[in-house]
């Protein structure tokens, strides 16, 4: 999409699933500048940060690794194996607060079956919410202030969360976040 495309929009919700190499240099930029106009960004996927910041991923780039660290204030901390199913969130912060969900079976996609995203914060990033037993302590979300703008990013696909009660309810925070409540 164009930055002219996603300026029509209030928010945009980035779900990339399992799709492999889903944000190349020109989404890059278009989502870039559509947060320095004060766009608010949900980014989610497998593999994502992997994908930008890993070094050993076909789809790596210098550009793309620090877009995630200065736009999104992501890093890449490693490949977590599916041996747990939970996510909570860290206490008093605006979006995790009180959150604990599964992200296997239930209504959801169940595409948590494969390797997904350890993310860290990189200075400016806040860490929303965490793998439950995931060693060492996994980091699942994170939101950041781009500017005037604000994305949220997931270390898993959204779609994968087990229901739809736990979808609509991080889906509300992230929106409330957005809105400044």
């Amino acid at each position: 999409l164009a930055l002219s495309d996603l300026q029509t929009f209030d928010a945009v919700m980035w779900l990339a699933g399992n799709h492999s190499g889903s944000l190349d240099a020109a989404d890059r930029t278009a989502l870039d500048g559509y947060l320095q106009a004060g766009g608010k960004l949900f980014l989610s996927g497998r593999d994502l940060a992997w994908e930008n910041c890993n070094p050993a991923s076909p789809y790596y780039s210098v550009a793309g690794h620090t877009w995630f660290n200065q736009v999104l204030g992501v890093n890449y901390a490693g490949t977590l194996a599916p041996t747990f199913d939970k996510v909570e969130g860290f206490a008093s912060e605006p979006i995790g607060n009180g959150l604990s969900f599964d992200i296997f079976g239930g209504d959801g996609a169940d595409n948590a079956q494969f390797d997904f995203d350890s993310l860290t914060a990189t200075a400016a990033g806040q860490v929303s919410l965490f793998y439950v037993d995931a060693n060492p302590g996994g980091i699942a979300g994170i939101r950041h202030n781009y500017g005037p703008g604000q994305a949220y990013t997931l270390g898993f696909g959204f779609e994968a969360i087990a229901t739809q009660a736990d979808r609509d309810l991080l889906m509300g925070r992230i929106i409330s976040w957005f809105d400044g409540q």
